[in-house]
């Protein structure tokens, strides 16, 4: 699964649960996503692209 999410929703908690975050392949955000919050998923193993 491939998300695509502006930079302010990562690492944030929703109200609707879609699963674990190993569940994802892929992220693309914008360049305003916190590194931190970046750099925990690509440890995860997700591969992340900022546009």
């Amino acid at each position: 699964m491939t998300a695509a999410t502006d930079g302010s929703k990562i690492g944030r908690t929703a109200h609707a649960y879609v699963g674990p975050p190993t569940i994802m392949q892929a992220v693309v955000t914008d360049p305003a996503a916190d590194p931190a919050q970046l750099t925990a998923l690509r440890e995860a193993g997700i591969e992340v692209v900022t546009e």
